[in-house]
């Protein structure tokens, strides 16, 4: 059962190294931002320690894992619509001399 996990945990970790280059191809010949070997090691990296903690969540909160990603995805965006809105209030009332 290991062997078979870890074979699909490489699959997906796979598909995130080779589509992290084909952004990073797009943005190069679109000339959108810069394209970097690190964005790639960095994004490949950070889909894998994603994928990591959702099997993870899966072994710990079993059937309820979706559920319970969404709750927690929904507060944080919550969260991140406020932080935005008082920064914006923020920045209008701030003025640079």
């Amino acid at each position: 059962m290991y062997a078979e996990m870890q074979v699909v945990f490489d699959e997906k970790v796979l598909v995130t190294a080779v589509i992290t280059p084909a952004f990073e191809i797009t943005q190069f010949i679109f000339v959108i931002g810069i394209t970097d070997i690190t964005d790639v090691l960095s994004n490949t990296l950070g889909g894998g320690i994603g994928i990591g903690i959702y099997a993870l969540s899966l072994k710990i909160l079993k059937g309820k894992t979706n559920e319970v990603l969404n709750v927690l995805a929904a507060v944080v965006t919550i969260f991140a619509l406020l932080l935005i809105a008082l920064l914006l209030i923020n920045h209008r009332w701030v003025h640079f001399q």
